[in-house]
């Protein structure tokens, strides 16, 4: 029987590579490259001035996803937020699948970790943050970064 074809993600995440939630997102960004996710990136939030569309000037990292800015989202997508607490009430989107990737802890404000808590999957990139993050009732999935790429629990789910 045919594998299903994944489905297309939407990436919201902060594309200043020099910031530890930029670092994070483009982790994630190689890692869908990697395994054969179709995906597009979205940029939120601040880019340092070798960002990826700050100066005109692409980071090394985010240079080769170049495409992936300008990827048209066709059919069902899945919403994938990487950014700060603020960006998780703003970018969550109803009807579709909403997943949320951090590398911070909940010790934000409660109604961003509220929000959070709402989304369909939530990944986090080590196993201390996995522990934090059941302690308010969350349900994390967690996939390191050195491992990520291989990480076959991630195409599960995203989809």
């Amino acid at each position: 029987m045919p594998e299903t074809p994944a489905p297309m993600l939407r990436f919201f995440c902060v594309t200043d590579d020099q910031t530890p939630v930029g670092k994070v997102a483009v982790a994630f960004a190689d890692a869908f490259d990697t395994i054969g996710l179709p995906f597009r990136v979205v940029s939120i939030g601040p880019m340092s001035t070798t960002g990826v569309m700050g100066s005109g000037v692409w980071s090394q990292r985010w240079r080769a996803h170049g495409e992936r800015f300008l990827t048209p989202i066709m059919g069902t997508y899945t919403n994938i937020v990487c950014g700060t607490g603020h960006d998780w009430k703003n970018l969550y989107t109803v009807g579709v699948r909403n997943v949320l990737i951090t590398g911070d802890p909940p010790d934000l404000h409660k109604e961003h970790v509220a929000m959070a808590l709402r989304y369909e999957a939530l990944i986090v990139t080590s196993n201390e943050l996995g522990d934090r993050w059941r302690l308010v009732g969350g349900h994390p999935l967690v996939i390191p970064l050195e491992g990520l790429a291989a990480a076959s629990q991630l195409r599960a789910a995203l989809a």
